[in-house]
C-alpha cells in the first residue's frame, strides 16, 4: 500500500517527524483538503480548523490554528502556528 511521510512542527515542538501515514486532512485556506499518496505537489496556507492523519487504520485528530503546508512527492510538511492533539484537550 502506498503511503505518505508527514512532518508536523509548531514553534514549540515537533508533533510528528517522518511518520508514515495513509491520508492527511488539512484545513486549507480555500477549504478542507484530503492528501493521499500520489497527490500533486502543493504549497498552501492553513486556516484554523481540524487536522488529522490516518496511520495503520487509526485517525489522530488535532485542532490547528494557522500555518503552512507543503506536499512534495510523498512528503507532507505542516508548519502550524499552534496545534493541539485531541488527547491533549480538556
Amino acid at each position: 500500500m502506498a503511503s505518505l511521510k508527514i512532518d508536523v512542527v509548531t514553534p514549540e515542538r515537533a508533533v510528528a517527524r517522518g511518520v508514515e501515514v495513509e491520508s492527511v486532512i488539512l484545513p486549507g485556506a480555500e477549504g478542507q483538503m484530503n492528501i493521499l499518496p500520489g497527490h500533486v505537489n502543493l504549497l498552501t496556507t492553513l486556516r484554523g480548523g481540524t487536522f488529522a492523519y490516518l496511520q495503520n487504520g487509526s485517525w489522530t485528530w488535532a485542532v490547528l490554528c494557522g500555518g503552512f503546508a507543503e506536499v512534495v512527492g510523498e512528503n507532507v510538511i505542516v508548519l502550524a502556528e499552534t496545534l493541539e492533539l485531541q488527547k491533549e484537550l480538556d
